[in-house]
């Protein structure tokens, strides 16, 4: 899946898995060659783009499905559940690292780990149809489908953070005040700025992707 944050790259992990098949998300960000050594590695089949994004996509001989306005319909296409045979030993996704070699390397998640993580999270955090989930890691990142996973199994709003209100604390906060956040999965380098009344309605909050200094703990 090669797209741009949006509501598309959502739609398109939940139809890859609703579909059989294993989701490889491809940040448009990295470069060319991280791109090209990844596509080599999980010898993709079919390649989920737009058309604005494909030129600057190397050449993998994958079917190319482009989404976007006037790029597909719904016409004629079947709407029931497709007929797959997926256990929970199958292949969820593929997420790639930088590896120790500095070489892109994937790791290998099952449905079995996906649905545990999504049961343990329900569980833990108990969240209502009320609550907002905020949407903040790279899709190319473990942490982002974590937030899918636990808004969309939950019955929860999910709130796909803008590439500008990532990059700036302000921007963040914003969002989260605005769209009243209940529910965020943030680095500690970013909940270190981050006061405890500046987000009243936060009430569940994870820290991940980097180690948390005792004082963020205490808080």
């Amino acid at each position: 899946v090669y797209l741009r944050r949006s509501i598309d790259s959502v739609v398109a992990f939940w139809a890859v898995l609703k579909a059989g098949g294993v989701y490889v998300p491809l940040d448009p960000n990295n470069p060319v060659e991280r791109l090209a050594a990844m596509l080599r590695a999980v010898r993709v089949q079919v390649l989920i783009t737009t058309k604005d994004n494909s030129p600057t996509l190397p050449d993998c001989g994958a079917t190319t499905i482009f989404v976007g306005a006037g790029e597909h319909t719904h016409n004629g296409i079947d709407d029931t559940n497709p007929d797959v045979s997926v256990s929970g030993a199958n292949l969820a996704y593929i997420i790639f690292t930088s590896g120790s070699t500095g070489e892109p390397k994937g790791i290998l998640i099952e449905h079995r780990g996906l649905s545990n993580l999504a049961a343990f999270q329900r569980r833990v955090f108990g969240l209502t149809g009320k609550d907002r989930v905020l949407q903040f890691f790279s899709f190319s990142f473990d942490g982002s489908i974590w937030e899918i996973v636990l808004a969309l199994t939950s019955g929860t709003t999910l709130f796909i953070a803008s590439d500008d209100e990532r990059a700036s604390l302000a921007n963040l906060l914003g969002l989260m005040k605005r769209d009243d956040i209940t529910v965020a999965t943030l680095p500690p380098s970013v909940l270190g700025h981050i006061q405890p009344n500046d987000l009243p309605s936060l009430h569940p909050i994870k820290a991940t992707a980097e180690a948390s200094a005792p004082s963020h703990v205490a808080r």
